[in-house]
Parts: C-alpha cells; structure tokens; sequence
C-alpha cells in the first residue's frame, strides 16, 4: 500500500511518523477487510521525515519529500531535508536506502 492519507474532507491529521496502536488498528482492519496476506508494507510520505517500524502483520515506512520542506511542513515539523527513499527487494531481502538530497 503506498498512499500519502490527508485530505480536506476526510483525513485532515497525519498518521504518525512511526507505528501505533491507534494506527496499526486501522491499518490492521483494512487489510482484513481486503484479505490481504504476506509481505504487506505500507508506505507513506506524508510527514517528508523517514522512518520504518514494524507491526505484527505489516512493515510500516515513512519516506522523506523529494522537494523537502514546505512552508506548512516547516512551521508544523521543523526544516526537512529533501531525500529519496527506495528499497532494493529480492526473495530473501528487503534492503532500505536513503540519499540525502542538499
């Protein structure tokens, strides 16, 4: 699942930039909803910091912006560098990057 979750009308507040129970429950309820199963990672890029953490069925991974900071981003979460986050994945590996971007 890749998705950047805020909106004007329904998803005003960000997810947290690592797992909670809060969140792992609502994350935990879709993919029992859509049946889902194995390897699932859920990506998000809202927050523009990087951060990956694990719940019991999901990997969790916040990525940093391409673009940095925004004005809102600045005055809410402090200057963010710019970045680039990508894994390499094989069967046996998930390998995690990040090039810092200034």
């Amino acid at each position: 699942m890749i998705t950047k979750l805020k909106d004007a009308k329904d998803m005003f507040k960000n997810m947290p930039l690592t797992i909670n129970d809060k969140t792992e429950n609502q994350i935990n309820q879709y993919i029992d909803y859509h049946k889902l199963s194995d390897n699932i990672h859920f990506i998000k890029g809202d927050l523009h910091q990087s951060a990956t953490t694990y719940a019991h069925k999901f990997r969790y991974k916040s990525v940093a912006s391409f673009f940095g900071s925004s004005e809102w981003i600045h005055k809410n979460f402090g200057n963010t560098k710019a970045g680039v986050n990508f894994d390499l994945v094989s069967i046996e590996n998930i390998l995690e990057y990040k090039l810092d971007l200034n």
